[in-house]
């Protein structure tokens, strides 16, 4: 199973990594999402901190549009895989390229 993470404004992508409101997570299996939850990202943890808090939730795959290099650094650390430089669209849009593969990362938005 993978549980995919994407960190969230008003129902969409949020546009830079630490200023996400809440994460939608979806459970996939086998190419498609059996359950999914809202989360709220604790206000009080520091950015350089929240690799560890989805981890913790239990994300093997993490969305971005914008991050920092040292933030997907972390992540890999922790062997969950990055999507970087997604276009800011719903979480239902993303997590259909997720589940049919089409979902890739645009290494010129890393910070």
């Amino acid at each position: 199973m993978k549980r995919l993470a994407i960190p969230i404004v008003n129902n969409v992508l949020s546009e830079a990594f630490g200023q996400c409101s809440s994460c939608f997570f979806f459970d996939i299996e086998e190419k498609r999402a059996t359950h999914s939850f809202q989360k709220q990202v604790p206000a009080d943890i520091d950015t350089s901190r929240l690799p560890d808090w989805f981890r913790t939730e239990g994300a093997t795959d993490i969305v971005f549009h914008n991050v920092d290099a040292s933030i997907v650094k972390r992540f890999i650390e922790l062997k969950i895989n990055v999507f970087v430089g997604i276009e800011l669209l719903p979480t239902n849009v993303l997590l259909e390229k997720f589940e049919n593969g089409s979902l890739t990362s645009n290494s010129k938005k890393l910070n």
